[in-house]
C-alpha cells in the first residue's frame, strides 16, 4: 500500500489501527476504539496493569505540521473531561488514570513512525463536573 496515495480518513484509521497494535505490543490491553460521546471522541483507551490509559492519536503525512501540536490545553482538557466520564461509566470510583498522546508520521510510501508520550501524570478522579 503506497501510504502518499491514501485519503486523509483512511490515512488516520491507519494511524489509529498501527497505534493500538503498539499499545498491545507494549502489553497494553485496548479496552475501547474511537469511544463516542456527544463532547467528543477518544481514539484509544487501553489498560496498562491498574492504570486505565487514554490516547490522543495523531497521523501526518509529513512532519512539517507537529503531529502533537494540535493537542492542546484546550484539547487535553477535553480528553481529560471525556476520560472522567468514560470511568464514572465504566470503573470504580478511584481508578488510576492518565493520558497519552502519539503521534505518527508517514515516512515513506510504505513506512509510518510512531512516537508514544506518555502522560506525565497519573490521576485518581471521581465523576466528572457537569458544568464542563
Amino acid at each position: 500500500m503506497n501510504l502518499h496515495r491514501v485519503g486523509p480518513h483512511e490515512l488516520g484509521r491507519l494511524g489509529e489501527h498501527f497505534a493500538a497494535e503498539h499499545l498491545r505490543r507494549d502489553r497494553m490491553q485496548v479496552l475501547a476504539r474511537n469511544w463516542r460521546h456527544r463532547r467528543g471522541e477518544i481514539d484509544l483507551i487501553a489498560r496498562q496493569a491498574d492504570v486505565v490509559v487514554f490516547c490522543e492519536v495523531k497521523t501526518r503525512r509529513s512532519q512539517r505540521y507537529g503531529a502533537l501540536d494540535a493537542v492542546d490545553g484546550e484539547k487535553l482538557r477535553r480528553i481529560a473531561w471525556l476520560a472522567r466520564t468514560w470511568l464514572h461509566e465504566h470503573c470504580r470510583s478511584d481508578q488510576p488514570w492518565r493520558i497519552d498522546r502519539m503521534a505518527l508520521t508517514v515516512a515513506d510510501a510504505r513506512r509510518i513512525e510512531l512516537e508514544h508520550h506518555w502522560g506525565k501524570s497519573t490521576w485518581v478522579t471521581a465523576a466528572p463536573t457537569r458544568s464542563a
